[in-house]
């Protein structure tokens, strides 16, 4: 294996790494946030400030959805690519799978 294609390799690796992370990151920002939006409605009509809000059940929620949202991106790796372009190095879906990242 050539050194050449040692780093282009290394350079995808990381590019899908970067891109599954911010993702999740995404994800988790969207609905820790709606989470948060739910808990402080619930602590204002209900009155439930010890049932509902607690440091357990944060922690508990937030594992929670970053479990759920790991396998959820895990497809990006398969999905995505890195093609060089006149321009220099761009990340681009596969064609193989442009009718599977279209919404219907």
């Amino acid at each position: 294996m050539s050194q050449r294609t040692k780093i282009t390799l290394w350079c995808n690796t990381v590019h899908e790494a970067v891109t599954y992370v911010s993702l999740v990151a995404s994800f988790l920002s969207v609905w820790l946030t709606a989470v948060a939006a739910v808990d402080r409605v619930t602590v204002l009509y209900c009155g439930a400030r010890t049932s509902f809000n607690s440091r357990t059940r944060a922690r508990f929620v937030a594992i929670g959805l970053l479990w759920f949202a790991l396998p959820v991106y895990l497809n990006i790796s398969i999905l995505i690519d890195v093609a060089e372009t006149y321009v220099g190095p761009v990340c681009v879906e596969l064609p193989d799978y442009y009718d599977l990242m279209q919404v219907q």
